[in-house]
């Protein structure tokens, strides 16, 4: 896929491979940008395949991963680190990792950013949602 290839090839690899891993698990499960950034890092289990979400009206739901998401989750991981926190925290210039989680304004740049870049006209806009709206 173009939009995945695109941010593989970004030159600040924490930067490409956040990108690459979520929106992976936006497509991989479907959810609304507001379940995505939310997920924390122990919301995912990558043994099972699958990461915790809280859903629209305070609900919780397991997402099943397909393995190529599962793959590039890793990958991220390893960048990422261990540590608790944000699956998906945000990023300062140069790619640096802050303990802050990505806002669902950030996501929705990233995917727009990232779709015009690869060439997909009109860009790719999330779902707009608001957990417990």
């Amino acid at each position: 896929m173009t939009l995945l290839r695109q941010c593989a090839s970004d030159p600040i690899p924490v930067k490409g491979y956040r990108d690459l891993a979520l929106i992976s698990v936006g497509l991989s499960t479907g959810c609304r940008r507001s379940e995505l950034v939310g997920v924390l890092k122990g919301d995912c289990d990558l043994n099972e395949h699958f990461i915790q979400l809280d859903v629209k009206g305070g609900g919780r739901r397991k997402a099943a991963l397909h393995p190529a998401t599962k793959e590039h989750v890793e990958r991220w991981l390893m960048l990422r680190g261990d540590g608790c926190g944000p699956l998906f925290p945000a990023l300062r210039k140069g790619g640096h990792i802050t303990d802050e989680p990505l806002s669902d304004h950030q996501y929705w740049k990233v995917l727009r950013q990232r779709s015009e870049a690869a060439g997909i006209e009109p860009a790719i806009a999330p779902t707009i949602s608001a957990v417990g709206s």
